[in-house]
């Protein structure tokens, strides 16, 4: 293997003579788990361990390089097949899962056994989500409204109460996030805008119009806004100004979008399979993923930095994500010395690099 002097190509040779040329702008994952139908993933609080569940209710555990810890078949404890959405609790001890039957479900993550909890039913998994270690935010399938939950009690109330006299207006909601520190929750709505509440239910912030919002995202300090949206864009807010921007363009429906873990990134993914990470200052393109051949139901990172991809095409695969790391690992690996055949190819690999004799200016390439 060789990198080019640029920086940007990687060349590799095989034993099946082959030579690839790998674009270190969008790379080829590095870990990927095959033959899963319609899988969802989730990763810890601690980032240390990737969870996968498909609709067979087949569940994965996985660390955060893409190394298969433990498995078990999820229907065998219990689990409705289909799970639509799944989410770690704050403290990471239990997973919250929706089944195709849009019943709550809760998995004791130590035992690896359900928890049995009163039946609860949502509208849209994708606003099903922990508040914090003891509540759940969902929709329900009567009047569109939000309800806050309390599994261990079995209290639950509304999380918007109307007032007397006051007129009730009608919203769809689609999807939700919540803040770090559990007092804001960002609700995206089916008519295309987000709204930002607080733990009783008033409205502290609203954005434009976009198109219909498929995913929202509260950076870590809660102050700006990320999300996905049918318009082919992701749109950041910045809730303290009111500015916004788009970022990127994708040339189809977003359906997720994501902060990097250290908020200088965000990565995209979309209905036709690609993901795409945009420098969140510049709005520079960093990586164009396209591993997967139909839409990308889910991104997330992981403590490594990794970049984990969940698509229709039953592919979970993890990327690599920084060049430098990268260059670092093909660096290590032990690298035989070229062959006659090899050196001969070097001119055509590297021309700028090979003005004089391919012997002569060899040594120069080093790796």
């Amino acid at each position: 293997m060789a990198f080019s002097p640029d920086g940007k190509t990687l060349a590799s040779g095989s034993w099946g003579s082959q030579v690839r040329l790998w674009g270190l702008s969008g790379f080829s994952e590095i870990k990927n788990f095959m033959g899963l139908s319609g899988p969802q993933i989730a990763v810890s609080p601690s980032g240390k361990t990737v969870v996968i569940v498909d609709s067979w209710s087949h569940q994965l555990f996985v660390d955060g390089d893409g190394e298969l810890l433990s498995s078990q078949d999820g229907a065998s404890k219990g689990f409705c097949r289909g799970a639509s959405r799944i989410q770690f609790s704050p403290d990471g001890r239990r997973l919250l899962l929706v089944g195709e039957n849009r019943a709550i479900q809760f998995l004791d993550l130590e035992a690896k056994e359900k928890i049995s909890y009163a039946n609860i039913f949502v509208s849209v998994a994708a606003v099903t989500r922990f508040l914090d270690d003891e509540s759940v935010l969902y929709r329900i399938p009567q009047g569109q409204r939000l309800v806050v939950w309390k599994p261990d009690s079995g209290k639950a109330e509304y999380l918007e109460r109307q007032k007397e006299g006051e007129p009730y207006v009608q919203r769809v909601p689609i999807c939700a996030d919540v803040s770090r520190d559990g007092k804001l929750i960002a609700v995206g709505y089916w008519e295309g805008y987000v709204r930002v509440l607080d733990r009783d239910g008033k409205q502290v912030w609203k954005s434009p119009r976009v198109g219909m919002v498929r995913s929202v995202r509260l950076s870590k300090d809660g102050r700006y806004v990320l999300v996905a949206s049918e318009d082919g864009f992701a749109h950041l807010w910045d809730r303290q100004t009111g500015v916004g921007k788009r970022v990127g363009s994708h040339f189809s429906g977003v359906n997720v979008a994501i902060f990097s873990p250290d908020e200088s990134r965000i990565a995209a993914a979309t209905k036709s399979g690609r993901t795409r990470v945009w420098d969140r200052n510049s709005g520079e393109l960093r990586l164009d993923l396209t591993g997967h051949k139909v839409h990308v139901n889910d991104l997330a990172y992981t403590d490594s930095g990794r970049l984990v991809s969940a698509g229709n095409d039953g592919r979970v695969l993890w990327w690599w994500t920084d060049p430098e790391k990268l260059r670092r690992v093909v660096e290590s690996l032990p690298v035989p010395e070229l062959t006659a055949a090899e050196r001969k190819l070097l001119p055509q690999l590297f021309p700028q690099r090979f003005h004089g004799s391919p012997s002569s200016q060899e040594a120069g390439l080093g790796r």
